[in-house]
C-alpha cells in the first residue's frame, strides 16, 4: 500500500459534532485529503507532515464553498481543535491536529473475507482498537471542550476557566447543553433575587460542581420569604372607635359637672 494514498475515518465520526453541518464536514474531508503526507518544502520554508499551503479563496475554489462559509467552517474547526492554522505575509500554513489518526499504515493488509480477522496478527488488532478508542476519545474531548466554550460565555463570573478539569468537562458533556443552560439561568435568577448580599461563583467552582443543584432533577425553587415577625406583631391588636370614646368622655364630663355645682 503506498503511503498516502488513503485516510482513515472511524464510524465514531457519525457522532461528530460537526457532521451534520455539510461546510463544515466537507471542508475538514478536505482539509484530510490535502494534507501533506510526508514533510515537504515551499518557497523554502519546511512544512511538515499533516500540514498544507493554502488561502480561503483556494480552498472556495476548491469545495465549491463561498469565502465567507469557508472562514466560517475554518473557525469551527479551529474552535473544536480539528485544525490549526498559522498566518504569514505571504500564505498560510494549514494543520490537521492528530494527523496520524486518519492515515492508514504502509504495510500492506489482506483483503477481508470471512477468516479476515484471523489473518490479522494479535498485535495490529490490539494497535487498531487502541487507535478507535484514542480517536473517539479525541473527539470527545474536543466535543466537551467545545460545550465548555458555550456554556462559560453565559455565565456571569467568568474566573478559573482553566481549572475546569478534563472529568466535569466530561459530566458536562453527559448532561447536555440545554440542560446545563437552565441550570445556569435558575442560579442567575437566584443570585438576581439576593444581589443585594449574594455574589456569584467563580465559574471554576460552577463548572466543576456548583451546578449541581439546579440541574432538572434536583432543582427546588426557593420558597417566597415572607416578613419576620418582631414582638410588636405578637400583640393582639385592638379596633378601637376614637369618635364613640370622645363622646363618652364629654358625657362623663358634663354629669360630673352638674352634680358639682351650686344651689
Amino acid at each position: 500500500m503506498q503511503d498516502g494514498k488513503y485516510i482513515k475515518l472511524y464510524r465514531s465520526f457519525f457522532d461528530w459534532e460537526w457532521y451534520r453541518n455539510e461546510h463544515t464536514k466537507n471542508l475538514f474531508i478536505h482539509c484530510l485529503l490535502k494534507a501533506n503526507w510526508k514533510e515537504g518544502k515551499f518557497e523554502g520554508n519546511v512544512i511538515s507532515r499533516g500540514s498544507f499551503v493554502s488561502s480561503i479563496g483556494t480552498l472556495a475554489d476548491e469545495t465549491g464553498l463561498t469565502c465567507d462559509e469557508v472562514r466560517t467552517a475554518i473557525k469551527h474547526l479551529i474552535n473544536t481543535g480539528e485544525i490549526t492554522k498559522q498566518s504569514t505575509n505571504k500564505y498560510t500554513v494549514f494543520t490537521v491536529v492528530n494527523y496520524d489518526l486518519y492515515q492508514t499504515t504502509s504495510q500492506a493488509e489482506p483483503k477481508q473475507d470471512p477468516s479476515y480477522s484471523q489473518t490479522i496478527p494479535n498485535n495490529r488488532r490490539k494497535e487498531r482498537k487502541e487507535e478507535e478508542k484514542n480517536n473517539i476519545n479525541t473527539l470527545c474531548k474536543a466535543d466537551a471542550d467545545a460545550l465548555l466554550e458555550k456554556l462559560w460565555k453565559l455565565y456571569p463570573c467568568k474566573k478559573g476557566k482553566g481549572q475546569v478539569s478534563d472529568a466535569a468537562k466530561m459530566r458536562l458533556l453527559k448532561i447536555g447543553y440545554d440542560e446545563m443552560v437552565r441550570a445556569i439561568d435558575r442560579y442567575k435568577a437566584e443570585l438576581e433575587k439576593d444581589s443585594d448580599w449574594r455574589k456569584p461563583q467563580n465559574g471554576s467552582t460552577f463548572f466543576n460542581s456548583g451546578y449541581v443543584d439546579y440541574l432538572d432533577a434536583n432543582y427546588e425553587p426557593s420558597k417566597k420569604k415572607t416578613g419576620s415577625k418582631n414582638g410588636f406583631n405578637n400583640f393582639k391588636q385592638n379596633d378601637y372607635d376614637f369618635e364613640q370614646l370622645e363622646r363618652e368622655l364629654i358625657s362623663n364630663e358634663s354629669v360630673h359637672d352638674c352634680n358639682s355645682g351650686s344651689i
